[in-house]
This record gives structure tokens, sequence and C-alpha cells, in this order.
């Protein structure tokens, strides 16, 4: 960006100058990335010498690039405000007390045969490991690259196994010794 402003008010060659115009204009109808063609709009569409980058810049030109600005400012501020709607903040608070309180329940859960506590380390360990499958989904397999469909399939994916694996927590402690003594009971193998 600083680079294109150097350029643009610098005294480079007209012929330099229309240039880059012409090629920040062809990335413009490209690119895919909102922040980088509001900016290259922005830079593009004020200049000194009338709006244009080298005075000959034609008036159609002049009116796409100021019509683009104008489009994809407003979408990307649209697209701000409705990604700021999500707290992230509160989540990321919730994972670290329930993996605080992991610390805890999972002694507990082991030193005193308790069905509650037992119940309580079945709900803990997969919420933990749930939002830590989720997070490796989310951050490796990406719409970008594998499409929103398979994406989307992922995740999905990761929130039955996780209902999966707490049912058969749940059905192991209701119908079984639970899962504390039967951790014990494997640690005595």
């Amino acid at each position: 960006m600083s680079f294109l402003r150097f350029v643009a008010k610098s005294g480079c060659s007209p012929l330099i100058t229309r240039q880059l115009s012409l090629q920040s204009m062809a990335c413009l109808t490209r690119s895919s990335s909102p922040k980088l063609l509001a900016t290259n709009a922005c830079i593009h569409t004020t200049n000194t010498n009338n709006g244009s980058l080298d005075g000959r810049q034609p008036l159609l030109q002049r009116q796409l690039l100021q019509q683009l600005s104008t489009r994809l400012l407003s979408s990307s501020a649209s697209g701000a405000a409705a990604q700021g709607s999500h707290n992230h903040s509160k989540l990321w608070s919730l994972e670290r007390y329930v993996s605080l309180g992991l610390l805890g329940v999972i002694p507990a859960a082991l030193a005193v045969p308790n069905p509650a506590l037992d119940y309580l380390l079945a709900l803990s360990l997969v919420i933990h490991v749930h939002w830590g499958l989720e997070a490796i989904v989310v951050d490796y397999i990406r719409p970008s690259i594998f499409g929103s469909v398979v994406a989307k399939l992922m995740v999905a994916y990761v929130y039955m196994l996780s209902i999966a694996a707490l049912a058969g927590l749940f059905y192991f402690n209701y119908t079984d010794v639970g899962l504390g003594v039967a951790i014990r009971m494997a640690a005595k193998i």
C-alpha cells in the first residue's frame, strides 16, 4: 500500500504510473479479498491529477474504480459488523475454565467413586476434546482450500463424534461401574 502511494505521489514517469494503474485495475477484477480491493480502489481513485494517476486515465476507468471502491467499502463494513456480533472472548474464557476444572475433576473422580463426579468427568472431557477437534477442523480444513461443503461436513462430523462419545460415556456410567472406577481398574492391570 505504501509503495503504491509512493508511486502515485512521487515523480514517477507517467508511463510507469499508468502501467501500475492498469495492473491494479486487473487485480481489482480478479482479487477476492475485500480489504485488498478496497485499499487498491481507494489508492487509485484519489490523486491530484484530476482523479487519474497520469492525467490520461479514461473516464470510464475512473468511474469503474470509484464504483468498485464504494461497493467494496460498504460490503466490507457490513461484513465487519456481522463478524463483530460473535463474542469469542467468552468462549475462550469458558474453554480455559473447563481446562482448569479438569485439573480438579480428574483426581476427584478417581479418588472418590461417585456417579455425579463420573458424569461431570465424562461431560468435561468430551467438551474439552470437542473444542480441540473443532479448532483443528476449522483451522486446517478451510473453505478456501476444500470448499465450503467439505468444511461444513467436517464440522458436522466433529459434532456427531462428540455427541456419540458423550452418549457412550453416559451409557457406560449408567450401566456399568462408572468412569472413575473403570480408570482405577484399568490402572491396576
